[in-house]
């Protein structure tokens, strides 16, 4: 019996959009084929129900979208400059980008603005795409496939302050030089801010 391959027409159409609208230079690309992490027959219920991966945001907050320091702070503290918003994963290992699950129905951008506000309380705008990993999840016994796509945003601060979702995430913080332990999805990022 041939394999079935899950979802695969949707995501490539998915990010072939995504890639369309935003424009493909810049953007990362990455492909990689992976044991099921749990039971595979799950995760294909999810798949036929919808589940096509993620979306995560690098919010971006301008300096003058910058709330200002209480009377407590010292003088010499520093609002000058951007701001980007990451998460510390929820076992503290890396600072990346919030965001999660696309439920369906939802675009990418949908879902990555959506969970920015669940998991830390901020309100952001998509504004380009810094990475897309395609995952194929293989079946090791049929060889079935379920194709998944994970997006990674830059978006720019809207409203809102941290408010830290405790079950998603283990914290959140406004960096203007990023952290050393960051997670492989702000790599692509970067460059652009250390420019």
């Amino acid at each position: 019996m041939a394999p079935e391959y899950v979802n695969r027409e949707a995501v490539r159409e998915r990010v072939a959009r995504l890639l369309d609208e935003y424009g493909r230079e810049g953007v990362a690309v990455t492909t990689a084929r992976e044991p099921p992490e749990e039971d595979f027959e799950t995760l294909r219920g999810y798949a036929e129900d919808g589940y096509l991966g993620g979306g995560y945001c690098v919010v971006v907050r301008e300096e003058a979208d910058h709330p200002g320091f209480s009377e407590t702070m010292p003088e010499d503290a520093n609002t000058e400059g951007p701001r980007a918003l990451l998460a510390l994963g929820r076992y503290g290992e890396s600072w990346g980008p919030a965001g999660g699950g696309r439920e369906a129905g939802e675009t990418f951008e949908a879902a990555a603005e959506r969970e920015v506000r669940e998991e830390v309380g901020v309100d952001c705008s998509v504004t380009d795409v810094l990475l897309v990993r395609r995952v194929t999840v293989v079946d090791p016994d049929s060889g079935d496939e379920i194709h998944l796509a994970y997006v990674v945003f830059e978006a720019a601060y809207d409203h809102g302050s941290i408010d830290v979702q405790e079950t998603e995430v283990a914290g959140a913080a406004w960096f203007d030089d990023l952290p050393a332990n960051r997670h492989p999805y702000v790599r692509p990022f970067a460059w652009r801010w250390s420019a």
